[in-house]
């Protein structure tokens, strides 16, 4: 019975022992370490939301992480990345992680492989998960409209600039309208906030006609 106690006193004060020593070693960590780490995490709860990742969803992580980057940049140029990791008991796949994943990122006139992947398979589930309400989308306007797989696309795309090419009789004013009524009901986004222009008379009628009159979203064109 004695030995029990024993026993279970020394481990009890390894046990003391050792959170402190890891409490210690977390302290100690290098700060443009644990913001490698923050950044990974913000960056993974992004691309863990069901949610398309919209350029200014992410670009003030260039800013934000800048030094950092160039700090283990320099350190990886010097070739003393395994020196500095095993130096200060650190986590390499984290760092270079940071690394890849912000050069990813940091220049905003290319999409960024990884985002560019979760957004193709975010389109990709929607267009599916949503196909019922996509399919009924413009009913209201005409009940023989049924939007194709890249009308879909545009729809379901997120982007804050997207350029749509199209021949004429494609269907570029179906897709606005279509967009129109997603963004409102799906996207929470109030139609005054919403501005449609064209270049046509012709072309703002029949906007308006779906848009306005069918649809009873009063955004303005």
């Amino acid at each position: 019975m004695v030995i029990f106690v024993q026993n279970h006193l020394i481990m009890g004060i390894f046990d003391i022992f050792q959170r402190r020593k890891d409490v210690i070693s977390k302290a100690y960590q290098p700060s443009q370490y644990l913001r490698a780490l923050q950044f990974n995490q913000e960056l993974s709860e992004l691309l863990g939301g069901d949610s398309f990742i919209a350029r200014s969803d992410y670009k003030h992580f260039i800013s934000e992480y800048q030094e950092e980057y160039k700090f283990f940049c320099s350190i990886v140029e010097a070739n003393i990345l395994e020196d500095y990791v095993g130096k200060n008991n650190l986590d390499i796949a984290q760092i270079e992680s940071f690394i890849t994943l912000y050069k990813e990122i940091q220049d905003l006139t290319k999409e960024s492989a990884t985002i560019k992947k979760h957004n193709a398979q975010f389109v990709a589930n929607h267009i599916k998960s949503e196909r019922g309400y996509l399919d009924n989308i413009l009913k209201a306007c005409d009940p023989a409209i049924s939007l194709d797989e890249e009308q879909r696309e545009v729809v379901l795309s997120d982007e804050d600039h997207t350029l749509v090419i199209a021949g004429a009789g494609a269907g570029k004013t179906t897709t606005v309208a279509a967009k129109v009524r997603y963004l409102v009901d799906k996207q929470g986004v109030a139609p005054g906030q919403i501005l449609v222009i064209s270049f046509t008379n012709k072309a703002v009628d029949e906007l308006r006609d779906r848009i306005n009159h069918m649809l009873k979203i009063p955004c303005e064109i």
